[in-house]
């Protein structure tokens, strides 16, 4: 049971936004009961505003693990055609909706880029990962959940960008997000003639690096 002490304000309350059991206690009338916010402010003698704040503080202290299963990502009629027509092994379709951004797309297909990624991701992996601003954001979008014995490795080198993080950054995102061991590569991603390019894949770190890869981000 939950009781307010007299001195008890949306302020100071009594059950402080440290308190984890009173976070996960709204979370519990939220996601469970299905009471909507008003209903719950009411119940606790809060402001709405209040409860938007303790829900969303549940989730950003990972008190509340909301999971969507990537699997049904893949019904879609037209990932099916897409299968067919092209001989693939899944297809994941991001719908953002017809009216929406490219911003909005973009987290959009990021999300289910990140569902889709921990459905492919098997313990023992080694994933290459690219850069881009879609990487960028997958990483972003990827929840924290270890997964057992794996690598990732950088395999495009590194370009200057002022909006984006770089290459060696993309793949320490995704690696810190699933545990993984990271191999940066340490290499330009342009060169100024094509001899040097040559000369460089045949380093034995860069194709040691390539050669380690089972999947890739890109």
């Amino acid at each position: 049971m939950l009781r307010k002490s007299n001195t008890e304000t949306e302020a100071g309350l009594s059950y402080s936004t440290k308190d984890e059991s009173y976070l996960a206690n709204v979370a519990l009338l939220y996601y469970q009961e299905g009471l909507n916010q008003g209903q719950i402010a009411d119940r606790l003698g809060l402001s709405r505003a209040t409860i938007v704040n303790y829900l969303k503080e549940g989730r950003d202290r990972g008190i509340v693990d909301i999971r969507v299963n990537g699997e049904s990502l893949r019904s879609s009629s037209i990932g099916q055609e897409l299968r067919k027509m092209f001989d693939l092994e899944d297809v994941y379709i991001a719908n953002s909706g017809p009216n929406s951004d490219p911003s909005s797309a973009l987290r959009q297909t990021a999300r289910v880029a990140a569902l889709a990624f921990y459905n492919i991701i098997e313990p023992g992996d080694v994933i290459g990962v690219a850069w881009g601003e879609t990487i960028k954001s997958v990483g972003e979008n990827l929840p924290d959940r270890k997964i057992d014995s794996t690598s990732v490795c950088q395999i495009i080198g590194s370009m200057e960008s002022d909006r984006l993080l770089s290459a060696e950054d993309c793949a320490i995102q995704i690696a810190n997000r699933i545990g993984a061991q990271c191999y940066t590569l340490h290499s330009p991603a342009i060169l100024s003639s094509k001899p040097l390019a040559q000369d460089l894949r045949q380093e034995e770190t860069i194709k040691a690096q390539l050669k380690r890869l089972k999947i890739s981000v890109l």
